[in-house]
């Protein structure tokens, strides 16, 4: 990790993680889990449904449609305890999921299954 890398956000991290893979052409979407902003009562809604700790970026691979979870941390950031929970439970089923802490590591990450196998 270069030096300018030590000081990048997660959301600078997330932003390059989006930014790559939309220049690759996978088929992505973040994950929102902090609801919708309801002005009236002055609170988040959230899905009474929604699973807590998943990943920031899902990726569907070609051409099995391989599952991939990408959560994006700064060099710095921890994974929350729900975050643990959900990569163990992702890893069990034989999807791939990735911690990203840099531009590196996501430049790196293409390199590795199943985007390594994505038909071209």
């Amino acid at each position: 990790m270069s030096v300018l890398e030590d000081k990048i956000s997660e959301a600078d991290v997330l932003r390059f993680v989006e930014n790559l893979l939309r220049t690759k052409g996978y088929i992505f979407w973040r994950e929102n889990t902090i609801g919708v902003y309801d002005a009236r009562k002055g609170i988040y809604r959230t899905n009474p449904h929604r699973r807590k700790g998943v990943a920031d970026v899902t990726v569907i691979v070609p051409p099995n449609g391989t599952y991939v979870g990408i959560e994006c941390k700064s060099s710095s950031g921890d994974m929350s305890q729900d975050q643990k929970y959900f990569r163990d439970d992702v890893m069990k089923t034989g999807a791939a999921y990735y911690l990203i802490r840099s531009q590196d590591e996501a430049l790196k990450m293409l390199e590795w299954w199943p985007f390594k196998e994505k038909a071209t």
